[in-house]
């Protein structure tokens, strides 16, 4: 049985570490993927454009949208990226952990006033944010700077 166990654990193995140091898997990413591209900063967007010698990725800021632009030299690693379901689920936590947080207290004979609505609020906000880092992490690497 451990026999089985080991051999099982040795073909996962590479598996889930598996990754490419050949720019030519970066090339065939589909335009239009959402993914998260590591150089000296990071951008997470969508892809725009690939050439032999580099990449650019679509981004949406509160200005307008913007196009960054990485040299080939730069890039350190590229991820896929989707947070929407990691963004709800850490919301919906934070929210109702901070729900449970407040009806403790209101239970408690604390009078919250205004806080009944703002610990859910801000019980959201930092799930969604923990969740969307913690979506950044988890991701595929689909390239890695040899």
């Amino acid at each position: 049985m451990r026999t089985l166990i080991l051999f099982a654990l040795l073909a996962i193995t590479p598996l889930a570490h598996a990754q490419s140091t050949d720019w030519s898997t970066v090339e065939h990413i589909p335009l239009g993927t959402p993914i998260v591209v590591y150089a000296r900063h990071h951008g997470i967007g969508t892809l725009e454009s690939v050439s032999a010698n580099s990449i650019e990725i679509g981004i949406n800021t509160i200005l307008g949208a913007r196009t960054l632009h990485f040299s080939r030299a730069q890039v350190r690693e590229i991820r896929s990226y989707d947070p929407h379901h990691h963004q709800f689920l850490g919301t919906a936590i934070g929210a109702v952990a901070g729900g449970a947080f407040a009806a403790i207290a209101a239970h408690n004979g604390r009078d919250l006033g205004m806080g009944v609505f703002v610990f859910p609020v801000l019980g959201g906000g930092v799930g969604g944010a923990t969740a969307n880092i913690l979506a950044m992490r988890g991701q595929r690497v689909l390239y890695r700077r040899p």
